[in-house]
């Protein structure tokens, strides 16, 4: 038999037995009401009803007459027990209620106050102080409503504990004063004690629900209630931080779309303007144009076809901003500048539309330009050009004073020519602070009958003295050719040259327009003069005014090699393995631009040109205007050593020279 009540499928006899009850269900049964029965009746069923009163059900031996009882004592205990936690429940339950009606609250004004923070920063502090206000007065109402609630419990379960108290005491006297004298005054006592205890028990009850359901209609008409005012005023002040928003939103975006609307117009209008005013220039060419190729002398117009108007290189260059020299000037397209110092022309050749950037990021359309041939003279011979010179062995830094001196050249390096030997020498003379000295060990040449030269600076010309050297480390060591000591260079530049383009003579020569004997200046400490430093003016110096005003610095990637860098003088810093970009306004094309590869994929200097790609090597080949294949001189270096560098050999193929080698060189630049 299982007893149930309105809290949840309960049996009382499992209750029983938790408070220390032993036996059977009939031995329980029995127990509540004796083991004679009522008058001799036996137990056989027991229910709570909807209060949770126990009512048990006796059946009379005799004549099966059925009838329903109250409990004793243990049912009264019980009971009570029941009803304090069914009190407990309740309260529990409008604590929970209430907790969660308070948080849901909170969540709800800080959703909408972090809403409006993040929707507009002019209404920041309206909604703020208003949802603050609204969540103050959501949890006061619901702390409030929740301690009514709990105070309104808490009393019904003291009068309901009070009454059933009573009443428990009263039955058990009346118990315990008829127990002797039978049965049937037990009965008696027992059934005015079940219907004192019933009563009790319905009082308690009906008190402790009713306070228990109005606490809680009370507590959620509290928590309603500020539930309802917290949204309302949340609501509320979101949507005047929204209308704000929207409204400043729409006054944005109208004004940004009417700035934009007049900007692309102004636009569209001065595009227009230079376009119509390019097209009257320059007509876009037709099928009956095909063979035809414009040029540009000194920056005018010498139209091979007489059809076309005379303009200047800053029609060029508008046209180029405008990103229209891809129509007008295609790759292979040709122009010509007159070069005063040789007093010869220079054929540009387009080899790329905005491939090289302009170092002026305003400017977002270049046209790539290399001569169609090798720098040359009237007479269409290539003008040869040393890319760096032999550098020294030893700078003096401190000054050095008359004596023997020796040093040592790298170890497995050129062994059959004295690599890796020591050699001594004595000086005569001293050499000053920030002289030099020279030893020009050349080309299948043996170490031991090159000569030391010291000098009294880097750019001097005359030496200070020449001797001899011995094999053999007599004297005070200077160190060892293999960048370990400081002021002692390398082996591979003191042989040959540098192969650093950013620290070349020929970069030097490239960007100066100073006449001859002013184009050179040394760049790193170990720096000796080119071959033609005296004898070349630079190569700006020749070309017309309105061209270079349309050739804009250019940013030119470059690389080190892997072997060995030194720091230049004006302080920038070198690391082998490394890639760098130079501002420059002419330049040499690198192997990448022509080839398309790269010696390392990590240690890129360019990319290729649209004018090289697909080409062969035969064409390729650099030519001097007399049609001669020639030796041309790329900037990338050779980066297995420290002195070749990069070059276009006459069959077109890629190869690599010693930077010492006077070779041709073919310019580049861009219009910007």
């Amino acid at each position: 038999m299982a007893i149930e009540k309105d809290l949840g499928a309960v049996s009382a006899y499992a209750i029983a037995c938790e408070n220390g009850f032993e036996g059977t269900e009939e031995e329980w049964l029995e127990s509540l009401i004796g083991p004679m029965g009522y008058q001799g009746w036996s137990v056989s069923a027991v229910r709570a009803t909807t209060t949770g009163q126990l009512i048990f059900t006796v059946t009379d031996p005799k004549t099966g007459e059925t009838r329903e009882l109250d409990p004793v004592q243990g049912d009264t205990i019980d009971a009570l027990k029941e009803i304090e936690d069914a009190a407990e429940d309740a309260k529990n339950q409008v604590k929970e209620a209430a907790n969660a009606a308070s948080a849901s609250a909170v969540k709800a004004v800080e959703g909408a106050q972090n809403a409006g923070v993040q929707a507009v920063g002019d209404a920041k502090t309206a909604a703020v102080e208003a949802v603050t206000s609204a969540q103050t007065a959501g949890v006061q109402a619901v702390q409030g409503a929740q301690t009514a609630a709990i105070n309104a419990v808490s009393e019904a379960q003291t009068q309901a504990t009070e009454a059933v108290g009573t009443a428990k005491t009263q039955a058990v006297q009346a118990v315990e004063d008829t127990e002797n004298t039978g049965v049937s005054a037990v009965e008696d006592a027992k059934s005015n004690a079940l219907t004192e205890v019933g009563k009790a028990k319905t009082t308690a009850v009906d008190a402790v629900n009713a306070a228990g359901t109005q606490a809680a209609s009370d507590a959620q008409t509290a928590i309603t209630a500020a539930k309802n005012q917290a949204v309302s005023d949340v609501q509320n002040a979101g949507q005047s931080a929204v209308g704000a928003v929207e409204e400043a939103q729409t006054t944005g975006v109208q004004a940004v779309e009417d700035a934009k609307t007049g900007a692309v117009q102004s636009v569209q209008d001065a595009g227009t303007a230079e376009i119509e005013k390019i097209n009257d220039i320059l007509p876009v060419p037709t099928e009956a144009d095909n063979g035809k190729i414009l040029t540009v002398v000194d920056g005018i117009w010498a139209a091979r076809d007489p059809g076309y108007p005379a303009e200047t290189w800053a029609d060029i260059q508008k046209i180029v901003r405008l990103g229209a020299a891809p129509r007008y000037f295609p790759v292979g397209y040709e122009f010509i500048t007159h070069d005063s110092t040789n007093d010869t022309d220079i054929i540009w050749r387009v080899v790329g539309h905005d491939t090289i950037k302009a170092a002026d990021e305003a400017l977002t359309h270049s046209m790539v330009l290399e001569t169609k041939y090798v720098y040359s003279n009237s007479a269409g011979s290539y003008i040869s050009m040393q890319f760096d010179a032999p550098e020294t062995l030893y700078y003096a830094e401190s000054g050095l004073e008359a004596g023997t001196y020796n040093f040592t050249l790298l170890a497995g390096y050129d062994e059959t020519y004295g690599g890796g030997k020591t050699y001594s020498f004595t000086l005569t003379q001293p050499v000053p602070a920030g002289g030099v000295i020279m030893f020009p060990w050349g080309y299948n040449q043996q170490a031991s009958e090159t000569k030391i030269s010291t000098y009294a600076t880097q750019t001097d010309a005359s030496a200070i003295e020449t001797v001899g050297v011995t094999e053999g480390a007599n004297g005070t060591s200077l160190g060892t050719a293999d960048s370990s000591t400081p002021n002692m260079n390398h082996t591979h530049r003191i042989r040959y040259g540098s192969n650093n383009y950013a620290q070349s003579a020929v970069k030097q020569w490239l960007n100066s327009n100073e006449g001859a004997g002013s184009v050179w200046k040394p760049q790193t400490k170990f720096d000796r003069p080119p071959t033609w430093a005296n004898s070349r003016a630079g190569f700006v110096a020749g070309l017309p005014e309105d061209f270079l005003a349309a050739v804009q610095p250019a940013i030119v990637p470059c690389r080190t090699n892997s072997v060995y860098e030194v720091n230049s003088l004006d302080g920038k810093e070198f690391a082998i393995s490394q890639t760098y970009n130079l501002q420059d306004r002419f330049f040499l094309l690198s192997r990448p631009e022509i080839y398309g590869t790269w010696d390392s994929a990590e240690v890129k200097d360019g990319e290729l040109l649209e004018y090289y790609s697909g080409l062969t090597d035969a064409e390729r080949i650099k030519y001097d205007p007399a049609s001669s294949a020639r030796y041309c001189r790329l900037r990338s270096p050779d980066p297995g050593n420290a002195s070749s560098v990069r070059n276009v050999y006459t069959s077109g193929a890629l190869y690599s020279s010693n930077a010492y080698n006077a070779l041709a060189a073919a310019p580049a630049c861009i219009i910007a």
